[in-house]
């Protein structure tokens, strides 16, 4: 038999292709659009990934779900290894997560008084993002600069601010996400919380209520952020929604300060991008020109073919006055 499966939106469709297309199945299973599929187990599975951050692995016999992956973020692809004991996911927030499963004998091996629970919680995950600047495809990959390895306690970091988003906690998520190590060495987490704040209208009620302290550290990194064009269009949000909240509010000296050093930071680049645009502005001249003479060709001289030159016929030279001026 022949099958086709396809994903439409939040459902998986399957047909049967030797019996003229008829419809075998429509399985929904996903809240969000499924964005990708991909065949386990010698075809015996069918592992679909989607926006609602999860992975369903379906029995390609009853069509029936027998095992969910979650992960941090949506689905965009999918891959698992011939062996089934790997799986590879890309993710809308620029990581790929990869998932291995043990065997039993390999978790007996490695630890034989560990509990199934413990087993369960120690197997491997690794979560990679990649820096590697895509505009220039030509460039030869090195992963030693290229992939970037989450570490165990940047996992319990995340797991701590990802347990205040679940709550409603979104003041704590933030200033979990504003610790001094991840601030400086780890930013895209900051400006991925604040996006995510953001997206679900939180950002005001985070970013109120706060303290000269912690208002203090919200302005520097939004100062030392801010012209960085990868994060510039979240941290360009940010600064107007801390605005809203803090128009009307009595600031201590030392935060108008900051302010005021934000503002200078703000001007800097508005006057980046109005040189930007005159240089923009000179090059399309130039290239306008280039394209021009480009059109009309080279004029060689010396070279080519003879130019023709029309003389007047013999009774136009007979008529024709001689006007000479005498200096």
């Amino acid at each position: 038999m022949t099958t086709l499966f396809v994903a439409m939106s939040q459902e998986l469709r399957v047909w049967d292709m030797l019996a003229g297309g008829r419809l075998l199945a429509r399985v929904s299973q996903h809240h969000k659009t499924i964005t990708c599929l991909h065949l386990a187990s010698d075809g015996k599975r069918l592992v679909t990934g989607g926006l609602d951050r999860h992975a369903k692995i379906y029995d390609v016999q009853s069509y029936q779900v027998v095992h969910t992956l979650d992960f941090p973020s949506p689905v965009l692809s999918l891959g698992i290894t011939p062996d089934d004991f790997t799986v590879v996911a890309g993710m809308a927030n620029g990581l790929i997560s990869m998932q291995h499963r043990q065997t039993p004998a390999e978790a007996r091996a490695l630890n034989p008084k560990q509990t199934l629970k413990e087993q369960k919680e120690s197997q491997t995950a690794y979560r990679f993002r990649l820096n590697a600047d895509f505009r220039n495809v030509n460039r030869t990959f090195n992963p030693a600069t290229d992939i970037e390895v989450a570490t165990k306690n940047e996992n319990n970091f995340v797991s701590r601010y990802d347990m205040f988003l679940r709550k409603f906690q979104y003041s704590k998520a933030l200033d979990t996400v504003l610790s001094r190590y991840i601030r400086k060495k780890k930013p895209a987490i900051t400006i991925g919380v604040m996006h995510e704040l953001i997206r679900r209208n939180g950002l005001k009620s985070a970013l109120a209520g706060r303290d000269d302290s912690s208002l203090s550290v919200i302005l520097t990194f939004l100062a030392r952020n801010i012209n960085d064009p990868s994060h510039s269009n979240i941290v360009i949000q940010v600064a107007n929604t801390l605005l809203e909240v803090y128009e009307n509010s009595c600031l201590t000296p030392q935060s108008e300060k900051l302010f005021l050093q934000l503002q200078e930071h703000v001007n800097r680049e508005v006057e980046y991008m109005k040189h930007l645009m005159e240089i923009e502005g000179m090059l399309h001249i130039l290239l306008a020109s280039t394209n021009a003479q480009t059109r009309r060709g080279p004029v060689n001289i010396g070279q080519g073919p003879p130019v023709k030159v029309m003389l007047p016929s013999a009774a136009a030279a007979a008529n024709a006055t001689v006007v000479y001026n005498v200096g």
